[in-house]
């Protein structure tokens, strides 16, 4: 793997920060946003799907993704979608001036596989509570084509770049050494070129993107809906050097840094 998130390059998280970003996986239920009555049958159909992609599944692909600026720009409850708003601030990739967990809101950051100054767009360097006040939910739903995921982001990096990443794991799940982790790729199409967005100048954003069965674009492969995942994280990533690089976040460690993710433990 060239770039990944399991790297670095000093001990991981103590055990009082693996609680914190464990707790919400554990304490906050997800919620299953309002549905019509043949979504039951659906999921179960959706469920069942696999091998390749077919016409059908390809022209669903494509009327999905035609409809993406109206499904981030309104409520999706109508839609058959799952919404999980249990966003967790990931501090495993970020570390003060002395290479120390940050504490407080005013401590600038740094990136702890470079030691590099985690900078805005306009060059200010970005504080914790700057990096930790991004909101918002993501909308999930298993079709024909794969898992369609939708965000909807507030609190961001204003004008910042992003990238989000599917990152699996097998049972028991998670845990701070990435023992279990047997998947990471782009969202969306594996080349990425569906994974981003840029920030708007007030720090909001949203993505809507169709993962498919097959191989992720790092390691790992993923069936046709994520749901039957032991575990899955969908993972936002903040590109310090504003760029995009495809399959992978970055080469170098040090440009990029995961800010934020949904979890997803059981199904949805």
């Amino acid at each position: 793997m060239n770039a990944g998130f399991k790297k670095r390059n000093k001990p991981w998280l103590t055990i009082e920060e693996e609680s914190f970003l464990l707790k919400p996986i554990k304490t906050k239920k997800m919620k299953m946003k309002k549905k019509s009555p043949g979504n039951a049958i659906f999921f179960i159909t959706a469920m069942a799907i696999i091998g390749t992609l077919s016409t059908g599944c390809q022209k669903e692909i494509k009327q999905e993704q035609n409809n993406t600026d109206a499904l981030v720009s309104k409520n999706s409850k109508e839609a058959g979608f799952f919404e999980n708003p249990n966003i967790v601030h990931i501090p495993l990739f970020i570390e003060d001036a002395n290479m120390k967990p940050p504490v407080g809101n005013n401590t600038l950051l740094y990136d702890n596989r470079g030691h590099t100054r985690v900078l805005a767009p306009d060059g200010h360097q970005v504080t914790l509570g700057e990096f930790n006040s991004v909101s918002g939910y993501a909308d999930v739903k298993c079709i024909n084509a794969g898992t369609h995921a939708v965000f909807h982001l507030t609190g961001l990096i204003p004008n910042g770049v992003y990238t989000f990443w599917v990152v699996t794991f097998k049972s028991p799940g998670f845990d701070p050494t990435f023992a279990n982790q047997i998947g990471e790729g782009a969202l969306g199409a594996p080349d990425g070129s569906q994974n981003s967005f840029t920030a708007t100048s007030t720090g909001s954003g949203s993505l809507s993107a169709i993962t498919s069965a097959g191989p992720l674009s790092e390691f790992g492969s993923v069936g046709n809906c994520l749901s039957s995942e032991f575990e899955v994280h969908l993972v936002g990533a903040y590109h310090i050097d504003n760029l995009t690089h495809g399959g992978n976040p970055g080469v170098d460690l040090s440009t990029w840094v995961p800010q934020f993710a949904f979890p997803f433990k059981g199904g949805f």
